[in-house]
């Protein structure tokens, strides 16, 4: 599945909001928030 990394980035933020404390994801995209800077943007080249 090939989507772009702002997409990805929507995703995981809906995902992570959907209220499971002990979801990877809610726990990633909160680790991740701090330091946006490491989502990759030029990632979807190919």
């Amino acid at each position: 599945m090939l989507i772009s990394p702002d997409t990805a980035w929507v995703t995981l933020l809906k995902m992570a909001d959907s209220g499971d404390p002990d979801s990877p994801l809610r726990i990633l995209v909160t680790t991740d928030l701090v330091v946006p800077s490491r989502v990759p943007r030029s990632n979807g080249g190919g």
